[in-house]
């Protein structure tokens, strides 16, 4: 159980990390970038962006299924907020560097 734990805190640190090129990618792949996008590139963007949020509510399903409510609770928000430092640290990071 707490390897199940552990393993969810550090994959949503991973996905945390990932974030903002997700987002990135995209978004420049749904919109274009300089120029209106092909349809293919729109299909991409939006595979990328739904693989993502797959791999995350996977992750959430795996690492929360079989607990009390409470606890559940109480670990999806540890969770989240460490996808949340790793995604602004990143988000930092890429601005400022």
């Amino acid at each position: 159980m707490k390897v199940r734990i552990g393993l969810g805190i550090v994959a949503h640190f991973i996905l945390g990390l990932m974030l903002p090129y997700v987002v990135v990618g995209s978004v420049v792949l749904l919109y274009g970038f300089m120029a209106p996008p092909t349809d293919a590139e729109r299909t991409k963007g939006l595979i990328i962006g739904i693989i993502y949020l797959a791999f995350f509510i996977g992750v959430n399903f795996l690492t929360l299924r079989g607990l009390p409510g409470r606890q559940r609770l109480q670990l999806f928000l540890v969770q989240f907020a460490v996808f949340m430092v790793a995604a602004v640290s990143m988000f930092a990071s890429l601005r400022w560097s």
